[in-house]
């Protein structure tokens, strides 16, 4: 199955990390057929993936957007991220054409579990602000930015829906399961 990944290896976050930084995994199908795929990682808590699942026509492509959440203290500059990320993926037969994403993801996972096509993806942390994270679509940057606590005066939010959202946040790090 011809899907393309870019980045092809590793997704690349920039400092500073104690705000929202992002980086976009671009899917390419070039079937003749339409593939579905999904993204899993290691750590779910750290990251927000949007497009986390979906169907990719024959000649489309599609920009996963894959943010992570802000740390409270900055990583070692010698920290190594242990964070992966896993894209599975599948031709969409004749058969499955009308079924659901959760379904067809059930049944295939159930039925035919040889024909999921999966691609690693490992996490760097950089400081080349060139590297990625070029872009940064609005609507992304306003969602994470209302999880952070802002210092800018300009911004008349209450401090305490500011506070309980930010303490629901998870300690930043690499995932326990990570490491297994």
């Amino acid at each position: 199955m011809a899907l393309v990944y870019e980045p092809g290896d590793a997704l690349s976050f920039n400092k500073p990390f104690k705000t929202v930084t992002q980086d976009v995994l671009r899917l390419t199908n070039k079937n003749n057929s339409p593939v579905a795929f999904k993204v899993k990682t290691t750590a779910p808590k750290q990251y927000c993936v949007r497009p986390n699942a979906g169907r990719i026509e024959p000649g489309d492509a599609v920009e996963v957007q894959v943010v992570l959440q802000p740390m409270k203290e900055e990583p070692p500059v010698d920290f190594k991220c242990r964070d992966k990320f896993l894209v599975q993926s599948i031709q969409i037969t004749p058969e499955m054409e009308s079924m659901p994403m959760t379904e067809l993801w059930a049944m295939v996972e159930r039925e035919a579990k040889s024909s999921i096509n999966e691609k690693k993806l490992r996490v760097r942390y950089t400081s080349d602000s060139m590297t990625s994270n070029a872009t940064q679509p609005q609507s992304l940057a306003e969602d994470a930015e209302k999880s952070v606590t802002s210092t800018q005066p300009q911004q008349q939010k209450p401090a305490a829906p500011q506070r309980a959202t930010h303490q629901s946040r998870t300690l930043p790090g690499p995932s326990p399961l990570a490491r297994a």
